[in-house]
């Protein structure tokens, strides 16, 4: 017999090929449930947090699904939040003073919540969200890069879309590459609301510039500010710009330094909410500012099709501030 080193409830382990259960009360309820909730709270704040931060969030919220007395709101808490929630919260502040400057906390959103985003933040750049039928990850398990095919017959378009949704950008400043690895002409990189379409994955075409998708002003929030666009991206064929505040139309305009990318070149974008800008870097160039009057939350984005060549691939990656060409 061996007793747990959580309660009062003894367990017998394996007995004749099974294993036997814990001892209940006359309630129907096992003995020692109420010992185990005292004995977790009364465990030093310091080994709670460190015992948790061995959890992703989703694991962490999971904890609050399964026992009542994690999840429950505790006045003698933070905010009187759930002691899920103030581990998340210690967790979070725990991070360094760049990263939460990157994340600062919404009104409506818990602790649980943000320490998500800042898990998600410290992973590296993908596209997590397609939205397109013939848009999907070239290699299994690899999701930094996307690939649009040739559409079938009787298709003349293959226009898809693809988003960071996971890893939305709120405040700061923050750098992608991207880097064509099948190029075609068709390629639009940038930056787009947090949004999600209805049967994603069974769309014939999609683009945020498209006018049948002019509903996804319904999705606006406060937490996409009161920027002047919605989307905004950088044009493989001849670098301009490409741009639209939902539902109005989308607008194309150059910009002081645009040039068009060839098939070597790799292109960077650094999306400064602190200034409210976008600016394009050419390989080891830095072109300009490409826009400017940005807010909100906005996530890194590629559009692309295949119309121009036999297929199209685009692969995303962080970039780091201290290179030498933003020094």
């Amino acid at each position: 017999r061996q007793t747990t080193p959580w309660a009062s409830t003894t367990w017998t382990g394996r007995v004749g090929g099974r294993a036997e259960r814990p001892e209940r009360d006359s309630g129907g309820g096992e003995k020692g449930s109420t010992t185990v909730g005292k004995m977790i709270l009364d465990l030093q704040s310091d080994l709670l947090v460190r015992v948790s931060s061995y959890l992703v969030a989703k694991e962490i919220c999971r904890l609050a699904e399964t026992s009542q007395l994690l999840g429950a709101r505790t006045a003698d808490l933070h905010d009187g939040s759930s002691l899920v929630d103030e581990v998340s919260r210690r967790l979070f502040e725990a991070a360094s003073a760049h990263e939460k400057a990157l994340l600062p906390k919404h009104d409506d959103e818990t602790y649980t919540q943000l320490y998500h985003r800042l898990l998600m933040l410290r992973l590296p750049l993908m596209f997590d969200y397609l939205i397109g039928r013939h848009i999907a990850y070239p290699t299994e398990g690899d999701r930094s890069t996307v690939r649009v095919k040739t559409v079938p017959s009787g298709y003349d378009w293959n226009l898809s879309t693809a988003i960071c949704l996971g890893q939305v950008m709120r405040s700061g400043r923050h750098f992608a590459r991207f880097t064509p690895t099948e190029y075609t002409a068709a390629i639009h990189v940038g930056i787009i609301r947090p949004i999600q379409v209805e049967g994603a994955s069974d769309q014939p075409i999609f683009s945020p510039f498209a006018r049948t998708f002019m509903a996804l002003n319904s999705q606006r929030t406060l937490r996409w500010g009161e920027g002047s666009v919605d989307c905004c991206f950088y044009s493989f064929k001849d670098g301009g710009c490409r741009h639209r505040r939902w539902p109005h139309a989308s607008k194309r305009a150059e910009w002081n330094a645009m040039e068009r990318c060839s098939p070597e070149d790799k292109v960077g974008l650094i999306l400064d909410l602190s200034q409210g800008t976008l600016s394009v870097h050419l390989n080891e160039r830095k072109l300009g500012i490409m826009f400017d009057g940005l807010n909100g939350e906005y996530c890194w984005s590629v559009t692309l099709s295949s119309m121009q060549s036999p297929s199209a691939a685009i692969k995303i990656e962080r970039g780091h501030f201290q290179d030498k060409q933003l020094k």
